[in-house]
């Protein structure tokens, strides 16, 4: 079935809600997303999921969008590593949105979107910021009337500067546009700081939604399905206590009992100690040199193509990248390397050393064609 409001010039996004059962214990987190975009109006509004780490965010945004029809979807997944870069995230978010609507693009417009997202061969020109912004705002206005517009960023607090501030001068501008903002995001107490008017999240028509963390049922299913680890009850229960909820700490939870061949005894603590960023350190420790050193070029690099990565690790590469897909910590799609969950990104940093890292800027600095990257 498909539900859908029952205003035909209102409601303008169809939701369809078949096979929401499919995702573990999710089904009241997608439902009200569901209700979310099934009221839409043709007006302006948002929603954001704001969870911490490895609560599952992304599979839910993911999941919903793939379920939204009747409406084009812009969208971006800005990484830690590229929110120093700037419009990074809006060239990915308007892509070629730009081209569809060139044309109606006053003049001044399209040059600063074209020095922004590096289209202009002069690269030495100054970038407009506002004029960007304006740019940024015509886009949207012009593909909304085609058709309606969902403008969807995963990771919100990883958006570069330059590119939060297109996007959240565009927003509060927009007034009767049939274009819904859909995001995930750390609480904002976990974010990196942002400057007020580049946060779309303090728009007063931006929702909030915090995930119901799951149950003792989804974790011994996720636990079943990820890990193949049957816990007795009581065991189950206190790992589910632990973890919250939290999907990724409950599989960190899993595979730390796993590795460890001991259970608690009943009225017992578990036998792990630490929070789901140590218990990701602790794991990341046992790699090899080799892995180490792959998994940080992936972490630092803002372009992880498989084959700039290949060339900057050298020989080693190979074996290293195989290993960390079979341990379950990265995952190629389309020629780029990504890690299972960003929280991976950010120990492997946090864990390296100085001279570490500066290695891998220098090598990665070594194999980049573009200069605000090797810079």
């Amino acid at each position: 079935m498909a539900t859908v409001c029952d205003w035909p010039r209102t409601a303008w996004v169809l939701f369809v809600t078949v096979g929401i059962s499919a995702m573990v214990g999710r089904e009241d987190d997608l439902e009200k997303i569901a209700s979310f975009f099934a009221n839409a109006r043709q007006t302006p509004r948002g929603l954001v999921i704001e969870d911490a780490p490895g609560s599952g965010k992304t599979t839910v945004w993911a999941a919903s969008l793939a379920r939204v029809v009747g409406a084009d979807v812009l969208s971006c997944r800005p990484a830690e590593s590229e929110a120093t870069l700037s419009f990074a995230a809006l060239s990915d978010l308007l892509g070629s949105a730009i081209d569809d609507v060139a044309i109606d693009l006053p003049a001044p417009q399209r040059r600063a979107l074209d020095v922004a997202l590096g289209l202009d061969p002069v690269a030495e020109r100054a970038i407009d910021h506002r004029a960007v912004g304006a740019a940024t705002l015509s886009v949207l206005v012009a593909r909304s009337r085609q058709r309606p517009l969902v403008i969807a960023v995963d990771d919100l607090h990883w958006l570069d500067l330059p590119s939060a501030r297109a996007i959240g001068f565009a927003f509060r501008r927009l007034t009767v546009e049939p274009v819904t903002f859909f995001a995930t995001a750390r609480p904002q107490a976990e974010s990196t700081p942002a400057v007020e008017h580049a946060d779309v999240r303090r728009d007063h028509r931006v929702e909030r939604l915090r995930l119901t963390p799951l149950s003792v049922w989804a974790v011994e299913n996720i636990l079943r399905d990820e890990l193949e680890l049957t816990l007795p009850r009581t065991a189950l229960v206190q790992l589910h206590a632990t973890a919250g909820g939290n999907p990724l700490f409950a599989i960190e939870l899993g595979r730390a009992l796993i590795r460890r061949r001991s259970l608690p005894s009943p009225g017992e603590p578990l036998p792990v100690e630490g929070d789901l960023r140590a218990l990701l350190t602790a794991r990341l420790r046992r790699v090899s040199d080799e892995m180490r050193r792959a998994l940080l070029l992936i972490a630092l690099s803002s372009n992880p193509v498989e084959d700039v990565l290949a060339g900057a690790c050298g020989l080693e590469w190979d074996q290293a990248i195989g290993d960390a897909r079979r341990a379950g910590i990265v995952r190629a799609v389309d020629g780029r390397v990504r890690f299972v969950h960003p929280l991976f990104a950010g120990v492997v940093v946090a864990d390296a050393t100085d001279r570490e890292r500066r290695d891998v800027h220098r090598r990665l600095a070594m194999v980049t064609n573009d200069a605000e990257q090797r810079a």
